[in-house]
């Protein structure tokens, strides 16, 4: 077999597992097929499959083919990445990005509040907004 049938296998095995492991075992009261994927993945790789089977695993997912899924699982995440972004409602997203930023920016809450006073953003919302983030920042940053 070449590689690139080899790569179909392992594209076959990888979509279908999760898939039928969900149908048979009935998991979608319990747990999503999201789950289902993740779980099949673990057992599918060198510390499950590999060790059971080390032949058929070394064969089915060999350097080659391995890189090729890894190819396709970076492009997947930036698909899903972008798709998401696609939802994102950038009137409410800034407000959250700045508080964010200034809170972690200025760690000191009394150089916080002094410059967002400087800025006149003290009393208006996003700096309320941002004086919570902060003093989230700052009991978290305690605590841990």
């Amino acid at each position: 077999m070449n590689t690139t049938e080899i790569f179909l296998i392992a594209l076959l095995i990888v979509f279908t597992a999760p898939y039928l492991l969900w149908r048979v075992l009935r998991t979608d009261h319990w747990a999503p097929l999201v789950v289902v994927q993740i779980v099949t993945g673990i057992l599918l790789g060198p510390g499950v499959l590999g060790a059971a089977f080390p032949e058929y695993h070394r064969f089915v997912f060999n350097p080659a083919v391995a890189q090729s899924l890894n190819g396709i699982a970076w492009w997947a995440v930036m698909l899903f990445v972008w798709i998401a972004g696609l939802e994102l409602d950038l009137r409410q997203a800034w407000q959250f990005v700045i508080g964010v930023g200034m809170a972690c920016a200025v760690t000191a809450l009394p150089i916080l509040i002094l410059l967002m006073d400087k800025l006149q953003i003290l009393r208006q919302p996003l700096g309320q907004r941002i004086l919570r983030y902060a003093f989230l920042q700052a009991v978290v940053g305690k605590a841990g």
